[in-house]
C-alpha cells in the first residue's frame, strides 16, 4: 500500500525549544513521508523566525 504525501498544517518549528535539533526534526518528518509543514509564528519575533525557516528549508511554509 502506498500512502499519499503527508503535510503538517500546524507546527511551531520556529520555537526556541527546537533550536538544538530543528534540522533533525525536519529530516525525521521527511523520512516519515511529510512533504510539507506549516510553521506558525505567534508574535512578531516568532513570525520572523517562521519566515526565515520557510526561506531556508524546502517544504517548510510560514504563517504569521
Amino acid at each position: 500500500m502506498t500512502l499519499a504525501p503527508l503535510g503538517d498544517t500546524h507546527c511551531h518549528l520556529e520555537s526556541k525549544r527546537f533550536d538544538h535539533d530543528r534540522d533533525d526534526v525536519i529530516a525525521r518528518a521527511r523520512a516519515m513521508g511529510v512533504c510539507a509543514v506549516i510553521t506558525c509564528g505567534t508574535d512578531e519575533r516568532g513570525s520572523q523566525r517562521a519566515v526565515a525557516l520557510a526561506a531556508a528549508h524546502e517544504g517548510v511554509f510560514a504563517t504569521i
